[in-house]
């Protein structure tokens, strides 16, 4: 049976996707690929086998006739990409002898984009199961007050400091002397904290915090600072609003949950200029987040579904 070059390529893709197990790769490629030509397992082996030992999987079914150099080449490319998809554009060039250039192009061609990582907060224990039991919660009070996100203040603090790790190999002074190109370090380093909150349309703060954020420092700001951040916020929306924070350790230290018991009892949750359209283009993709996190994997992680 005959394949044609796209074929051939896409199937040893596949085939190196799911780690060189033909029966897989030929059910996967069959639901990938329903308009292809289709056919046993054994070719995905046979491809692979004949593409290590003489570097070619034959012509393509073009007009003009392709040069085998730069067939291979390109079929080379795409099984070391196949095989290490976190591999680097120059690593390919230093493994295949084919310009980094040469090596963007043929994945352009095949339409691969160098996607980034997406890092997120470790979860582990019954945080799974918690964050559904708060979304399906919050989609209970939704439907009873669709309004209800609109009372919640949601609040975050960011940590910043004078220092932070210099990556040597990415910086250089192009130059014919030694310059002697130095950075001074702080050895004398600080940091502060920036709380902030939104809460309906209405940015709160920023209120900025020296130090470290410690129980003690977090409840004088609950007690003493909180109340006049919210001097503009409608007093009716001040009285059934409701805190939320997340899970720093200072915001569970036993003075601050007596007074949020006190100033919020049952009615708390565990720069430049920004518009109100903004906040709530804030506050409705939180909502759209809560149906998104059940339906993903049990709480599992859903930022980069996003």
């Amino acid at each position: 049976m005959k394949f044609s070059f796209e074929e051939q390529v896409d199937m040893i893709l596949i085939y190196e996707e799911i780690r060189q197990n033909s029966i897989r790769a030929q059910a996967l490629y069959a639901e990938r690929y329903p308009h292809h030509t289709h056919s046993s397992h054994r070719p995905f082996q046979r491809l692979c086998k004949k593409l290590k030992e003489t570097g070619n999987l034959g012509t393509r079914e073009t007009s003009r006739r392709k040069r085998a150099s730069d067939e291979r080449n390109e079929v080379g490319v795409l099984a070391i990409v196949a095989h290490n998809p976190q591999i680097s554009p120059r690593q390919i060039e230093r493994e295949s002898g084919i310009g980094r250039r040469s090596v963007l192009r043929i994945l352009a061609r095949h339409i691969f984009y160098p996607y980034h990582i997406s890092v997120h907060q470790n979860l582990h224990g019954t945080d799974f199961m918690n964050r559904v039991l708060f979304c399906q919660w919050a989609l209970h009070k939704i439907q009873m007050d669709e309004t209800f996100f609109s009372s919640i203040l949601f609040t975050d603090e960011a940590r910043f400091t004078n220092h932070g790790n210099l990556n040597l190999h990415n910086m250089h002074y192009w130059s014919t002397d030694n310059s002697h190109w130095l950075q001074v370090e702080n050895q004398r380093q600080w940091s502060v904290n920036v709380w902030c909150g939104i809460v309906g349309d209405q940015i709160i703060g920023p209120h900025f915090i020296d130090g470290n954020l410690t129980g003690e420092g977090y409840e004088h700001f609950i007690r003493s600072t909180l109340g006049i951040l919210l001097e503009n916020v409608p007093l009716n929306v001040r009285q059934m609003m409701w805190l939320q924070q997340d899970g720093c350790p200072a915001h569970y230290a036993w003075r601050v949950t007596d007074a949020l018991n006190e100033l919020y009892p049952n009615r708390w949750i565990a720069c430049a200029k920004i518009s109100a359209e903004t906040t709530r283009h804030a506050r409705d993709a939180a909502i759209r987040r809560l149906q998104l996190c059940i339906d993903a994997k049990n709480g599992h992680h859903i930022e980069h579904l996003l």
